[in-house]
């Protein structure tokens, strides 16, 4: 499948500067959903004709108001160097108004859930309400579908907006907090709400770090990832890192527990795919981890069975049963993890216990050892210090090869795609590129100091094509593609 990413970057350019986590890990081609949205012109069933009446558009008429009145009152405030190029007129409140009419919302929101949503599982599809959701986490939702319609229109209104609504989100008040966020009070910490409307931040972020990734202009490209990606990286330091389940009690499955579970559920999966993006980052551009394995100290993510449930009864039903994990057992961290397949071999016992963790853990784990690798190789080392990622890289093969897809069951319609696997289910493309990169510095073909190369923080991604290069010469074991 590496070379299918290949024949993918010939394809799809990627000398657009592509780093946002879905694109990125179309290293294994379009090939993650049947309908990938490249082609969704021609595969994709609409899924605006699921759940379609005019009491909802009724409804959600005010929230269109809401977000139409939100980037008028942006844009009148712009300054004179800011990002935003549109001024207010009556042509471009007509375009908004369009972009956002409730049927639209509706419409494009569909795309969103099957064509875009698989690939970043952070927002809790069964109890999200766009009659209730922030504006602007909704507003970036729709923009996304736009740009994944297959109606040339609707992509072409939506990227007008993209600028627009990267600056609507950054200009959130969270983002002026400095360090109040630090020192705020356990007793908040502790309230459910506070916490959630701190997560739905986190997540419009980095969905619009990854829309601008990938559809953005070139300078769009830029500033989100050496800019935005910085500013996304210090929120999820302020929001805190030791998202857990620990305080969570299965006893009785109320609303109340399970908007508990939810909301830091949503936490941990939204921190999870932060450090999975800037890993990515450093993988393909060589640019320096902002964060480091030991601050993954939230819990592993919960089976995708528990995420997905539609009631708070089906949750308690398939959170009973992952108790019995060791995950949930020693309420291992991810960094916990890390350290556990990096220490020495794992029995057999211990391979079939992990292979449990969950496509989404797997793929965080072969990411931080690709952070470990590059600090190893930007460092004055010794050969023997590699032994822990070469045992990490042994240990994740054999653990993958037991792994059993989560949505192997799940049918291809308009109702239950979006609870397909995204890209995560290539992981074993990161550890490919591992294992590669600990290869060739062990034979020497790879110096072990970058210091050689001024090639950091590009854009161009030759490096990674020349691993691809590589491993048709090189031979490996067996690749663990299951």
């Amino acid at each position: 499948m590496l070379l299918d990413y290949e024949r993918h970057i010939k394809v799809y350019g990627y000398d657009r500067d592509a780093t946002d986590l879905g694109e990125v890990c179309h290293i294994a081609g379009i090939r993650a959903f049947p309908n990938s949205w490249e082609n969704a012109s021609e595969t994709t069933i609409d899924p605006s004709v699921v759940h379609r009446t005019s009491d909802d558009s009724d409804l959600l008429f005010l929230k269109t108001q809401e977000i139409i009145h939100d980037i008028q009152a942006l844009i009148a405030q712009k300054a004179d160097k800011s990002i935003i190029k549109l001024d207010w007129s009556p042509s471009v409140q007509e375009s908004c108004s369009i972009l956002f009419a409730p049927n639209n919302i509706r419409r494009f929101l569909g795309y969103f859930w099957s064509l875009w949503y698989p690939n970043c599982p952070i927002v809790h599809r069964p109890s999200f309400d766009p009659q209730t959701a922030p504006p602007n986490l909704l507003c970036v939702m729709v923009i996304i579908g736009a740009c994944l319609s297959p109606h040339d229109g609707d992509g072409s209104l939506a990227r007008m907006w993209l600028d627009t609504v990267e600056e609507l989100v950054f200009s959130n008040e969270i983002f002026q907090e400095k360090s109040a966020m630090a020192t705020t009070p356990p007793v908040l910490e502790g309230q459910t709400e506070w916490k959630k409307r701190r997560v739905e931040c986190l997540q419009m972020t980095y969905l619009v770090c990854s829309l601008q990734k990938r559809e953005g202009s070139i300078e769009a490209q830029t500033r989100s990832r050496r800019y935005r990606h910085a500013m996304m990286v210090t929120l999820v330091r302020d929001i805190g890192l030791s998202a857990s389940h620990r305080d969570l009690e299965l006893k009785d499955p109320s609303e109340s527990w399970w908007r508990k579970f939810i909301v830091e559920e949503e936490r941990i999966r939204t921190l999870l795919y932060v450090f999975c993006i800037d890993s990515a980052i450093t993988m393909l551009h060589n640019s320096p981890p902002r964060m480091v394995m030991s601050e993954l100290k939230m819990d592993v993510a919960c089976p995708e069975e528990c995420f997905q449930a539609g009631s708070a009864t089906e949750c308690f039903t398939a959170l009973s049963a992952w108790k019995g994990s060791i995950f949930w057992r020693e309420r291992l961290s991810m960094s916990a993890v890390v350290k556990r397949i990096c220490q020495r071999s794992l029995e057999d016992h211990l391979v079939h216990e992990f292979s449990r963790m969950g496509t989404l853990n797997m793929c965080t784990l072969v990411l931080s050892l690709h952070s470990l690798i590059f600090s190893l190789q930007n460092s004055l080392i010794f050969e023997y210090t590699f032994m822990p990622v070469q045992t990490g890289l042994e240990n994740w093969g054999r653990i993958w090869s037991k792994r059993i897809p989560e949505d192997r069951y799940t049918p291809n319609n308009p109702h239950t795609i979006w609870k397909k696997i995204g890209f995560v289910r290539y992981a074993a493309e990161f550890w490919h590129l591992a294992r590669i990169i600990v290869a060739r510095v062990q034979s020497g073909s790879l110096p072990r100091s970058q210091k050689e190369s001024s090639r950091h923080d590009h854009t161009d991604m030759v490096d990674v094509n020349g691993l691809i290069m590589e491993y048709r010469r090189m031979s490996l074991n067996a690749p663990p593609l299951s």
